[in-house]
């Protein structure tokens, strides 16, 4: 019967692994997954003689599969998979300290809890690693993986030896033992900082970049992996950065990713590095055999159709839906940009960014996660800010929920009030504009100063816009704020912008090429305007006072100090047509 035979071949199995504890030799690779290990079986005498089994070879197959064990038992053939778990539970039983140390290892990848071992012990994810090192010294993948396993500040002491190592020391030992360890080489390149050059056990010197082309050259561990190192140098590099592989061929980030999908199209991080570098408009196309076109919105589909838990994707897709705009993933469901929120949060609780999204949706009702937790809109950006105690963007979102004398108690027990909560938004993003043109405006505008750092400088209005601008120049209301700080006869230059000089109107004119509705901008302008004089704009408009006046009108009708400015500017017979259609006199003007 097959329990019969199945029981059978177990008890080869066993036998197989203790008659090879003389082959020191030989040493095995296993892995993650749970693939299938493909047993080829042969009988060498009758049933019901005694059975003979030899160990012909254990491989050391690709990272990403399980030890193959061919067994020659003659004459009859058949195949039996075995699962993962299971081979690696022979492998465990072993009387071969190599072969045991290799199953030890196999169980620690499939279980994140305590396994009881064949012997009775129990033991968790990192003792079964320790294990593995007191059976073999030189197991890569034991030191790799509890490296991995290791938090970035985190040492441990090796119960082998004694020596205390931290995630860096691990990946080294793992490469001392196997310099061709892609995986090792992937997670060493992860521990470095950019530009920083580390000596290898073998005396080779290398970067971060240059330890993931190392990897790429040297990986036998099957196109998935592959497909894996080719994402993680992509994201590596800078948007201008490019590199080139071993064989010739000069890659930059997107690239990088396009091949990574020729060597699996189930990656879901390839997709979503291939949206993340995408703009809205754009689109691009996969590679071949797929040949689809997509745009940043379907490559986030495509990322949750092969991880429907991947947080980042949902919180992302959220940022690109407006108002009350739906999303249908490929697995039917519709989504909302506030349902992208809640089931990033879903996927991850701890997902800062999502937390901060979803307060910015947030009505003054408590939102109640699924998880079941319940919290209003400041208790999301201060839940937020625990998560992630350096993300910029939740202190300014919060500042702006206060009121100039009100404050908010942070999860470490600091109060906290606006300028306070944009100080530290601009402590851990010295670019980060819109929180040096918050806090200005809560300056006061004649004497109101501030100070960034201690022992930094005082810094009023003009400094903090100055600096808005600085970090952006595309936005059209730090042009102006900056225009309106400065005195007729200075002038300033940016960075970004070489070779240029600003001064009062060209910063009015600047702001209004950014955006052309910015009506402040126009009233701004004109004050600069003396008398019948006239201004080109950047997009060929040429206007006077009265012009800059009357479009300024067009765009905020209920500004009653700018109809008095200009109703001064119009003599009582004179009639005005602006710029949507209407034709307005100064007594017209008056009555409104």
């Amino acid at each position: 019967s097959d329990k019969q035979r199945n029981t059978i071949i177990m008890f080869a199995l066993d036998q197989a692994s203790n008659q090879a504890e003389s082959s020191t030799d030989a040493t095995v690779a296993p892995m993650e997954e749970y693939d299938n290990v493909h047993l080829s079986i042969r009988l060498s005498e009758p049933l019901e003689k005694r059975l003979h089994f030899e160990v012909l070879q254990i491989y050391r197959f690709p990272y990403g599969r399980c030890a193959k064990l061919l067994l020659d038992l003659k004459p009859v053939s058949a195949t039996l998979s075995l699962t993962y778990m299971q081979g690696a539970r022979v492998l465990e039983r072993s009387r071969n300290p190599i072969f045991r140390a290799a199953g030890l290892v196999a169980i620690a990848r499939c279980n994140k809890r305590n396994v009881v071992l064949s012997d009775g012990r129990t033991l968790g994810e990192r003792d079964l690693y320790q294990e593995a090192l007191l059976l073999d010294g030189n197991q890569s993948f034991a030191y790799n993986n509890l490296g991995a396993d290791l938090s970035k500040t985190e040492r441990i002491i090796l119960q082998r030896d004694g020596r205390e190592m931290g995630r860096r020391e691990l990946y080294l030992e793992s490469l001392r033992c196997e310099p061709t360890h892609a995986s090792a080489l992937c997670n060493l390149a992860t521990s470095l900082a950019p530009g920083e050059i580390l000596t290898l056990p073998d005396n080779r010197k290398m970067n971060e970049i240059e330890l993931y082309l190392e990897a790429i050259r040297v990986t036998r561990d099957g196109p998935e992996c592959l497909a894996s190192t080719l994402n993680s140098l992509s994201v590596a590099l800078s948007a201008t950065d490019t590199v080139v592989l071993d064989d010739g061929r000069t890659m930059n980030k997107r690239s990088l990713l396009l091949e990574g999908l020729k060597h699996d199209r189930t990656n879901f991080r390839l997709y979503f590095n291939l949206a993340l570098g995408l703009d809205v408009s754009e689109k691009l196309t996969l590679p071949a055999p797929d040949g689809r076109t997509l745009g940043k919105r379907e490559l986030y589909f495509e990322a949750l159709k092969h991880n429907p838990d991947d947080s980042f994707s949902y919180n992302n897709l959220g940022t690109l839906l407006k108002g009350d705009e739906t999303v249908t993933l490929l697995d039917g469901r519709v989504l909302t940009k506030l349902d992208c929120c809640v089931e990033a949060l879903r996927c991850d609780p701890e997902n800062a960014q999502a937390m901060h999204n979803l307060s910015k949706l947030a009505t003054n009702a408590p939102v109640k996660l699924r998880d079941g937790r319940v919290f209003s809109k400041t208790d999301l950006l201060v839940e937020s800010i625990r998560i992630k105690p350096t993300y910029a963007n939740s202190y300014a979102t919060l500042a702006t929920l206060l009121e100039p004398t009100e404050s908010v108690t942070l999860h470490d027990g600091w109060c906290m009030h606006a300028r306070q909560l944009y100080v530290e938004a601009i402590r851990h993003d010295p670019k980060f504009g819109i929180a040096y043109f918050n806090l200005a405006l809560l300056l006061d505008a004649n004497n109101g100063a501030i100070c960034l750092a201690q022992d930094g400088p005082l810094l009023h209005r003009r400094e903090l816009f100055q600096l808005a601008w600085r970090s952006d120049p595309r936005d059209a209301d730090y042009w102006n704020a900056v225009g309106v700080t400065m005195v007729k006869t200075s002038r300033l230059q940016h960075d970004a912008l070489p070779g240029k000089t600003f001064g009062p109107k060209d910063m009015f004119v600047e702001a209004l090429r950014c955006n052309p509705k910015l009506g402040i901008a126009y009233s701004n302008l004109a004050v600069e305007i003396e008398g019948r004089e006239k201004i080109t704009l950047s997009d060929g408009r040429v206007m006077d006072r009265k012009s800059l006046l009357g479009e300024a009108h067009v765009l905020n009708p209920k500004d009653r100090d700018l109809i008095r400015k200009l109703v001064n500017e119009m003599s009582d017979t004179e009639t005005l047509t602006l710029s949507d259609g209407r034709t307005v006199t100064k007594a017209a003007l008056r009555a409104m």
